[in-house]
């Protein structure tokens, strides 16, 4: 209802859960939530993917890979999400998803390394 009135589709929200000084979009939540849908329709509404958040980390795809979505990865990859793209400390959304991260189950990491592999990911 509020993209369809017209609501700006790449603003940052003012604080964070992660602490990382805010600035994330909803591409962003609904890339770590694995909601594929909503990511589409952010998409075709010309959301970013390549805004990152205001603490330096990347876009979309940083936040799937971060969470284990590995579908919500597939999908921003054949949206155009550069898979090789880096954060502002040069790291990867391969980096990231190699890495151990609290809540994330191992084999929903496996899959998510198979998916950006497979897109050509590099670490």
């Amino acid at each position: 209802m509020l993209l369809q009135a017209g609501a700006v589709v790449d603003v940052k929200n003012r604080h964070s859960a992660n602490d990382n000084g805010g600035g994330v979009t909803a591409l962003m939540w609904a890339a770590r939530y694995g909601h594929v849908a909503v990511i589409n329709l952010l998409l075709d509404k010309r959301a970013s993917l390549t805004l990152g958040d205001n603490g330096g980390q990347g876009g979309a795809l940083f936040w799937s890979a971060s969470y284990g979505e590995a579908e919500a990865a597939r999908v921003l990859l054949s949206r155009g999400a550069a898979v090789n793209a880096r954060d502002k400390d040069g790291k990867t959304s391969l980096y990231w998803t190699l890495r151990p991260y609290p809540g994330v189950p191992d084999d929903a990491k496996a899959r998510n390394v198979a998916v950006l592999r497979n897109a050509g990911g590099k670490e």
